[in-house]
């Protein structure tokens, strides 16, 4: 629970950090695909990009509630360490994609 916790917490600071630099540092217009050949074919306003930030905080307080409701549950408790190791690598995944759409828009010609 502590690690959930944790993660909730260090989510809700990147994706401040996201908005922060999104609204700062970011075009009008930023690219939200590429397609194969990394050619931008896709693009949105750049109040999107923070989007991809909200889900980790999203996912991790949803495991948050899910192990307050399946505390006692014998069956559950005994896939605690997947369950774990599954979200954090969720929550940490999710984080990062807030960066790449960061990325892509800074990087994007203007």
């Amino acid at each position: 629970m502590k690690r959930m916790k944790l993660l909730f917490t260090l989510s809700i600071l990147n994706l401040a950090a996201v908005i922060a630099v999104t609204f700062l540092k970011l075009p009008e217009i930023v690219p939200i695909h590429a397609n194969i050949s990394g050619t931008f074919d896709s693009f949105a306003p750049r109040w999107v990009v923070p989007i991809f930030g909200l889900v980790a905080p999203v996912l991790a307080a949803c495991m948050i509630v899910y192990r307050k409701r399946t505390q006692n549950n014998e069956k559950i408790i005994r896939n605690r360490k997947v369950e774990d190791l599954l979200f954090s690598l969720l929550v940490i995944l999710f984080g990062g994609l807030a960066w790449l759409a960061v990325a892509m828009g800074i990087s994007a010609p203007d």
